[in-house]
């Protein structure tokens, strides 16, 4: 199931409000909630790790970060 647009907006304010520079993600799925917390982490000069076990939807992933 994919991340709601507005449980997206908190995990972004989130990482914003607490300057966080660091995250780690396990279960990518397709990236959505990734794609959030990345956004963030690049205001703040911060990196995201994520980690998918399952190829296709780490494939997925892969397309809809770029």
């Amino acid at each position: 199931m994919n991340v709601p647009e507005t449980d997206g907006e908190l995990l972004y304010n989130i990482v914003l409000e607490n300057k966080y520079s660091k995250a780690l993600e396990i279960g990518t799925s397709t990236g959505r909630s990734g794609i959030y917390i990345a956004w963030a982490l690049s205001k703040t000069g911060g990196k995201l790790t994520t980690i998918e076990i399952n190829r296709g939807r780490y494939e997925e992933a892969l397309q809809n970060f770029r």
